[in-house]
């Protein structure tokens, strides 16, 4: 048996909430059948009200249900309301008939006397008066459903695109290393003993882990994002060494350390640091820090500029900031702000993001 989903049971009762009243409201409020002076109370009144009824739903659901819908999905609008004003008015001339012979054979002549020439024109402008606010409500109905339809469909394209599109910006910031390498790298640095280059292929392994596993949530926590900049940032001192002339700060002792937050959202602006802040010929200076208040992350990063490597890295660079840029609007709307600033000597950022807990 198929069930129905939330939608169908809500506008279900929806239906009988306006349907279910009318029959109550209109039999408690009088008990007498009115046709311009004409009046009874005999009982004849609930006949005419149940199926009054009954051509008040026809009307209605076959215009909401039949006739709108395949009009309008070919786009006839105009088509479809003339054939939708057509048979409204087909519906209130059956109507119109059925009083007309439920009077006519109920009732003698002397019941209505001065009445009888105009039984027919009285029936239909009553069943016109109660068939026409039916008819627009359904057309109202009709463009509500198509309304809220298109803009459900609009809101699951959008998800479905943030969704392909994130998956596409991870893909441009994720590192690609050498794996057919990192074993035989381990496997020589032990035998060497040369402890230096085996801590790096552990922090390299540790950083690919984060990036095939970790990277694949829409959130990981705080303390995981740190551990792979610190990580990233360890190797770029061992690839440097200590004959470069640079000055390095590191803070990135967060308090707040279980927040989540977007995966490699940070590394980018690291990247390009040690990118363009390094030079072989002049005093290098870089620094990074990260602190948090209560679920706000605030990410500061600055580094001197290498005016030959900017000069010929300038557009690659670019890019990466602009996709960081991109994941923050669609991921963090009007919860983050990034400040970037450039002077002769200094390249700094200010990234602060509201995480949720």
């Amino acid at each position: 048996m198929k069930t129905l989903k939330r939608s169908q049971v809500i506008e279900l009762i929806i239906h009988l909430l306006f349907w279910l009243p009318l029959p109550i409201f209109l039999l408690s409020t009088s008990k007498r059948l009115v046709f311009g002076t004409f009046i009874t109370n005999d009982g004849n009144f609930e006949a005419a009200v149940f199926y009054g009824l009954v051509f008040n739903a026809v009307l209605f659901y076959v215009n909401l249900y039949k006739l709108l819908p395949f009009y309008f999905k070919q786009r006839k609008y105009f088509a479809g309301l003339m054939l939708s004003i057509g048979f409204c008015f087909f519906m209130c001339v059956l109507e119109a008939l059925a009083d007309y012979v439920l009077i006519s054979t109920v009732y003698t002549p002397s019941n209505l006397k001065g009445f009888e020439d105009s039984v027919l024109q009285y029936a239909l402008l009553s069943s016109i008066i109660m068939n026409v606010p039916i008819f627009i409500l359904s057309i109202s109905c009709r463009f509500i459903k198509d309304w809220y339809g298109n803009e459900k469909a609009k809101q699951k394209l959008k998800e479905e695109k943030l969704i392909n599109e994130l998956q596409f910006l991870k893909s441009q910031v994720n590192p690609h290393f050498l794996f057919n390498t990192l074993n035989n790298l381990f496997g020589m640095a032990r035998q060497a003993k040369a402890l230096p280059v085996a801590d790096g292929i552990a922090k390299l392994s540790n950083m690919m882990r984060y990036m095939l596993y970790d990277s694949e949530n829409e959130f990981v926590s705080l303390e995981k994002e740190i551990n792979y900049l610190q990580n990233y940032i360890e190797l770029q001192k061992l690839r440097i060494g200590t004959a470069n002339k640079m000055e390095l700060k590191v803070d990135l002792n967060a308090c707040q350390n279980h927040l989540k937050i977007a995966p490699l959202l940070l590394i980018p602006f690291v990247e390009n640091a040690f990118k363009h802040g390094i030079s072989i010929k002049e005093q290098s200076k870089i620094s990074i820090g990260l602190h948090t208040e209560e679920n706000t992350v605030t990410f500061k990063v600055s580094n001197s500029i290498n005016k030959l490597r900017q000069n010929r890295d300038e557009d690659s660079s670019g890019f990466g900031l602009k996709n960081v840029q991109k994941r923050l609007d669609l991921i963090y709307p009007d919860r983050s702000q990034l400040d970037i600033k450039e002077d002769e000597d200094i390249y700094s950022i200010s990234l602060s993001i509201t995480t949720t807990p």
